[in-house]
Formats: structure tokens, sequence, C-alpha cells
């Protein structure tokens, strides 16, 4: 085995973690009673590889046909990902910032999300636990992948892991609630 492979592992091995630690930081937005804030994950395909992106969103931007993709319509809300909500993008340690360390931290540094992800949403609070638990220890979900969109199961979300993509389909979280008008 060549260092070069062996390095990339690391490297995809260390994305794989951060993105996990921000899926877990979104566990504890629902612990403090921000059961509002959805994940919104995909994969965007980048000239060394797929890069994993993640906006945190407030369910009222979450599609009511779709409950991990934001409603075209909502889009009006927000005037960028990553300056009203927050957005995690990239591989490597060089791309992971303190403000998706802690949950505090995103509510510090995202007022908006914080005021409009505060209140109960059960049936998502639910499904993102048991989510976490299918995808055990180190697995990460996606809703979209940029180069194939066309084949992305409806029913469900695809997971991968640190080492490869995860013997799993998980189902799709409950519908948002951006308003249909």
């Amino acid at each position: 085995m060549d260092n070069r492979s062996t390095e990339q592992r690391a490297k995809t091995r260390a994305a794989t973690q951060q993105a996990r630690h921000l899926l877990l930081v979104v566990a504890d937005l629902h612990k403090l009673g921000y059961e509002c804030a959805r994940v919104v994950p995909s994969i965007e395909d980048t000239p060394g590889g797929g890069d994993w992106y993640c906006i945190i969103a407030p369910a009222s931007m979450i599609s009511p046909s779709h409950g991990a993709l934001i409603d075209s319509a909502a889009w009006t809300q927000c005037s960028s990902p990553g300056e009203d909500f927050p957005c995690y993008v990239g591989r490597g340690w060089r791309r992971f910032q303190p403000i998706f360390e802690s949950a505090g931290n995103l509510l510090r540094t995202f007022p908006r999300l914080a005021e409009q992800s505060l209140g109960r949403d059960e049936a998502y609070v639910a499904w993102y636990r048991e989510m976490l638990s299918m995808t055990e220890p180190d697995g990460i979900i996606y809703a979209r992948k940029w180069c194939d969109d066309e084949k992305i199961p409806q029913t469900g979300m695809r997971a991968f892991g640190a080492d490869a993509e995860l013997e799993v389909l998980v189902p799709l979280p409950p519908p948002g609630k951006a308003s249909q008008g």
C-alpha cells in the first residue's frame, strides 16, 4: 500500500468524523429544545472527489414533499447559506471551524436559526435518533448527490462511513413545514 492512498484514507476518515460530529451537534440542538432544526445534507462533486455539504435550517424552510431538502420558495428567506443558517462544506480539518463544535456555538453564531428552530418536532427528533442509530458508529447521510440526482430513490437517503458506502437506506425524514403557496 502506498503512502498516498494511506494519506487519502486518513483524510477521508477525518472528514467523515467531522461530518458525524456535526450530525451529533444537531442532536444536541434537539436536546436543548431546538427540535425544529433540520439537516439538509448533500454531496457536491469536486475535482478531488465528492465533498459533503450540510445546511442546518429550520423546519419552516424544509420542503413539505421531502424532509431533507430546502423548499424552493423558502430560499427567498435567507440571503445565502452560511450567512443566516449554518452551512458546513468540505473535507479535511482545514474546513472545520469552531462554530460547528457545539450547539451553543451554532446558536450564538446564527441567531436566526435559534429563533426559528426553537420548538417541538417530535416526529423529526424520533427520526433523527433512529437515523443516528442506523448509521453508527461513523456514518453520515445525504439526500442528494449532484452527479446522479435522478438516480436517488425518493424512499430513502443514502449513508456512508469513513471507509465506504453503508449497506443501509435511511428512510426519508418527516416532511418539512415550508408553507405551500
